[in-house]
């Protein structure tokens, strides 16, 4: 990359980075995952009061529901890609003469670090709030980077896939519900040891298990297979970005 498409390469990041923070429905990201741990430990605290188990401990609910709402930002990407790339924005990068990869780079980029910002954040007020314990942290962090990677290229996808801003943010929020569902459901509730096991094995599955390890040798497995997702994630954008520009 020239030093003229470096500079346009981070500037793009920095003018969208800035864009995400100031979008107020992105905010959303924190605020439910806040009252929907809120409100099942409410929930866990008036069952234990009535002689029910603890079936829905911190590591139970808060971890997997923090790493579930990362797939609400899918449309972060996708929603910018819409409405620039088609719209008149797209127009001006002719003219300027930043062609349209680095734009979609520099725009995937920012909403990945954007993610990331924001889960990490979700994770401090967690901890301050509930007193929780996520192990390790640095584990921790490496499992939301990747998982925020994993997101934003899911977003691309979905940009390819729909037609305009609306129709992207429906299959994004459609994400979002699958993989909260995926990812308390098995952990809070008992679905079975078949059903449990296989959805173990969602990116989201896989992060809670690589944040319980004790070591990052033991969770290697887990993260390779997260690197995995995210390695058959970049063929498919590539496949079908090009597939598109044809």
């Amino acid at each position: 990359m020239g030093v003229s498409k470096m500079k346009n390469f981070i500037w793009i990041c920095q003018h969208y980075f800035k864009r995400n923070v100031l979008v107020p429905s992105n905010l959303l990201l924190i605020g439910l995952p806040l009252v929907f741990i809120f409100a099942f430990t409410l929930i866990d605290q008036f069952l234990q009061a009535h002689g029910a188990p603890d079936f829905m401990s911190f590591d139970t609910i808060a971890i997997p529901m923090v790493l579930g709402f990362l797939f609400f930002g899918t449309d972060i990407t996708a929603n910018w890609l819409h409405s620039d790339l088609k719209g008149s924005v797209g127009a001006r990068l002719l003219v300027t003469g930043i062609d349209k990869r680095t734009f979609f780079l520099s725009v995937t980029i920012a909403g990945w670090f954007y993610l990331f910002f924001m889960g990490m954040l979700l994770v401090a007020i967690v901890s301050l709030i509930f007193d929780g314990d996520w192990g390790n942290y640095a584990m921790v962090t490496v499992v939301i980077l990747l998982l925020a990677l994993l997101t934003q290229l899911i977003g691309v996808l979905i940009f390819y896939f729909t037609k305009d801003k609306k129709s992207s943010a429906r299959v994004s929020h459609l994400f979002g519900e699958i993989f909260i569902g995926v990812s308390i459901f098995p952990y809070a509730f008992n679905m079975g040891e078949m059903l449990t096991r296989i959805l173990s094995h969602s990116p989201v599955g896989i992060g809670v298990q690589a944040t319980h390890a004790d070591s990052f040798a033991n969770a290697l497995p887990n993260l390779g297979m997260l690197l995995g997702y995210i390695f058959v994630l970049l063929i498919a954008v590539f496949i079908v970005g090009r597939r598109k520009e044809q």
